[in-house]
């Protein structure tokens, strides 16, 4: 399964911190993960993924008033290793020539590229 998601932690202009604290969390899940601009993707077992995201929003939550949180789920099978890197591979191979620094940022590998949530 692959899921996106991000944590808007509300009162805060810039929350950077917490969120650093969210991709330990991650990080800490050893789950496969990839940074976005608006969020952050991970693949693993759907319990897996329902665990560690439950605990990244407790984790926002205890030092905030009030926290909101997106999250998209893909029940893609996750069999082969790098789901999300070979999903965005197909989509870029059928676009043929793109921006070059939008294809350096992909064409690293998996262990390069991971990141985590927005901030």
């Amino acid at each position: 399964m692959v899921a996106e998601f991000a944590i808007y932690p509300m009162g805060e202009s810039h929350y950077s911190k917490i969120i650093a604290e969210v991709v330990q969390e991650i990080k800490n899940s050893g789950l496969e993960f990839r940074l976005g601009p608006m969020g952050t993707s991970i693949e693993g077992e759907a319990d897996e993924l329902f665990h560690v995201i439950q605990k990244c929003f407790q984790l926002v939550d205890k030092s905030q008033n009030r926290v909101i949180m997106q999250a998209t789920f893909d029940n893609k099978d996750i069999s082969k290793r790098h789901v999300m890197e070979g999903m965005v591979k197909s989509v870029l191979s059928k676009v043929g020539e793109i921006n070059p620094g939008v294809q350096s940022q992909f064409s690293k590998s998996a262990s390069e590229n991971k990141g985590g949530i927005c901030g």
